[in-house]
């Protein structure tokens, strides 16, 4: 949004300021300019600067409309308000100050029609006001209904979290209560590996769970049928859910200190939550009539699931369907369970592997023995914070910690070799392999690794050319060529879309043999981004065969580094000399491969 204090801004909010006067001034109903004063008193969260009052005419009487606009005017649209308004959530798409939800967020509008823009939000609001005088859109109350509950959620309620599989039937489930967030989920096991993810290990004997509900209804909850005591929920379960009631009366028997029931329901839209906290009551009220201990469970759960006044939380999912997709991703099943060894967490494995996180990926094993270096840091996810550490097993934290619900993420501070002689399972079990280690040795010595495991996993190879002016990710699969087929016997790639003046391209640095290649983070993300989708369409299925996948940068920043194209590259694609695209092309077993013939599968 642009910053409305300079001149132009300024002579464009009294322009469109000018020409919304003209308009209101020739309709009907003798529009009033609003003071200061009153804008201030009757939207104070609104920051409006100018607003005007309208009596409009509608089926059953006059109400009274208030047009209000902000110093960012026309560059946003009008807010209307209803003054004579029924109590808050008797009617939908109206907030608590009047002003109505006209408009999605994705919603953009044309500045230099602002009369336009004023007059078709007037004729929606004019429909909505007619279409809840109606009752016909009450309906909308349960299709958005998060955002009715939360307008009914208690200030002071604690936020539920919620790892539960948001469907039927209704089903006890377990609570962790936080100093500022209940964790719920249908397993134990679930919510200690998010706690140990997200706090650490250090925090585990604190990882208690309790029992719960999760009452599932036939359809969510009109505002009228808004809980507001342990009665209401009892009520509500006998009525909509009669396991539930049963799974309820059950938890209340037993007298805990407090329940959690969290409410799920199937709008048009979605599944949602609604989260509610139902406190013991008083010890008065519990023992009355009975000695302590000898108070009989269904007199109990009578007491529990009476009067006793409930509070009302919000519901954040943070389980992997939502987190990834929210419930539209078809692809988060396969990916949950999809196992990838990332061999290498440099610059570009280290991002990949962050990329395959938030992709979804299940459980990512890092295999690197080195540590971070202050040079690491201009082009690494990991920052200064992990200086001297371990890159796998800070990056393994990292993860961890921003994406809790990961099923797994193990790391391993050695070379790969290392690994595979030690538990060659940990390699084998995986559904495929990330090598970004950037050194021929290791990875010639790794093609030929899969080829005597019978080609398998299928493995992704990714590097550089100098400058990154070219990425390369070859997937390895079971059919077509090994990594050797597309190689020199010197381990150099057979196709170079690059070539140098310098035949050495690296800068050395002030030291013994320490030598690295000059570019920024932003060269790799693209090289990046195409291992990472590589590795997402192998686990999907979309690639059978080996392939090769090259991302090639503009010409001009190759001409800037002081590269050319190689006669190759400009004999393969003679019309893509500008450069700045992709290219896909097989990657071919070649007969005479000394790697194919040196390895027999056993």
């Amino acid at each position: 949004m642009p910053d409305p204090s300079g001149s132009h801004w300024r002579r464009r909010y009294e322009t469109g300021v000018t020409e919304l006067r003209q308009y209101l001034h020739s309709l009907s109903g003798s529009p009033c300019e609003l003071s200061s004063l009153v804008l201030k008193k009757v939207y104070p969260k609104r920051r409006v600067t100018l607003g005007w009052r309208l009596k409009v005419a509608f089926a059953d009487r006059y109400r009274t409309i208030d047009l209000l606009i902000d110093r960012r005017f026309p560059y946003t649209p009008p807010l209307i308000s209803l003054v004579d308004r029924p109590p808050p959530l008797t009617w939908p798409h109206i907030e608590d100050d009047g002003v109505f939800c006209l408009l999605p967020s994705s919603t953009e509008i044309v500045s230099s029609a602002p009369v336009g823009v004023t007059q078709n939000l007037l004729s929606a609001a004019a429909q909505l006001i007619e279409d809840s005088v109606s009752g016909c859109n009450q309906e909308d109350f349960r299709a958005e209904f998060l955002s009715y509950w939360g307008r009914a959620v208690y200030p002071q309620a604690i936020e539920f979290r919620s790892l539960v599989d948001p469907q039927p039937p209704s089903r006890p489930i377990r609570v962790w209560r936080g100093k500022t967030f209940y964790l719920l989920s249908d397993d134990e096991s679930v919510s200690l590996s998010w706690l140990q993810n997200f706090f650490g290990e250090k925090e585990r004997d604190s990882y208690v769970t309790e029992p719960a509900v999760l009452l599932w209804l036939d359809r969510p909850l009109h505002p009228k049928e808004y809980p507001r005591t342990a009665g209401d929920i009892r009520r509500l379960a006998y009525k909509r859910t009669e396991q539930g009631a049963v799974i309820l009366e059950d938890l209340a028997s037993k007298g805990p200190k407090e329940s959690a029931v969290l409410i799920g329901a199937l709008t048009e839209n979605g599944p949602c939550f609604a989260g509610v906290s139902i406190p013991a009551p008083r010890p008065a009220q519990q023992h009355s009539g009975f000695r302590p201990g000898r108070v009989p469970p269904t007199v109990t759960a009578g007491r529990y699931l009476g009067s006793t006044s409930i509070s009302r939380s919000s519901v954040d999912r943070v389980d992997p369907a939502w987190i990834h997709g929210r419930d539209h991703d078809p692809d988060q099943t396969r990916l949950r369970e999809a196992k990838v060894a990332i061999i290498g967490c440099g610059s570009i494995g280290g991002s990949v592997a962050v990329k395959l996180a938030q992709a979804g990926l299940g459980r990512i094993i890092l295999v690197d023995p080195e540590t971070l270096a202050s040079a690491n840091v201009g082009r690494h996810s990991l920052g200064a914070g992990h200086v001297g550490r371990s890159k796998a097993e800070s990056l393994a934290t990292v993860i961890k910690t921003d994406y809790p619900h990961i099923a797994a993420v193990e790391a391993h501070r050695s070379r790969w070799e290392n690994l595979a002689q030690q538990n060659s399972d940990i390699l084998t079990s995986c559904d495929l392999i990330v090598s970004a280690i950037g050194s021929w040795n290791a990875e010639g010595a790794l093609n030929e690794w899969q080829l005597s495991n019978n080609r398998q996993p299928t493995i992704v190879y990714g590097w550089t050319e100098p400058h990154a002016c070219a990425g390369h990710a070859v997937a390895v699969t079971s059919t077509g060529g090994c990594l050797q087929c597309g190689f020199t016997d010197f381990g150099k790639p057979s196709l170079q879309v690059t070539e140098w003046k310098e035949e050495n391209t690296q800068v050395q640095e002030p030291a013994c043999g320490a030598v690295y290649q000059p570019y920024g983070p932003i060269a790799l993300t693209h090289v990046e981004g195409l291992i990472a989708e590589l590795v997402l369409d192998c686990i999907l299925g979309t690639v059978s065969a080996s392939c090769h996948r090259i991302w090639v940068a503009r010409k001009s920043v190759l001409d800037a580094a002081g590269g050319t194209w190689s006669c190759e590259w400009a004999r393969m694609c003679p019309n893509r000399q500008a450069g700045g695209l992709f290219e896909e092309r097989p990657w071919s077993f070649r007969s005479n491969c000394p790697s194919c013939q040196l390895v027999v599968p056993s």
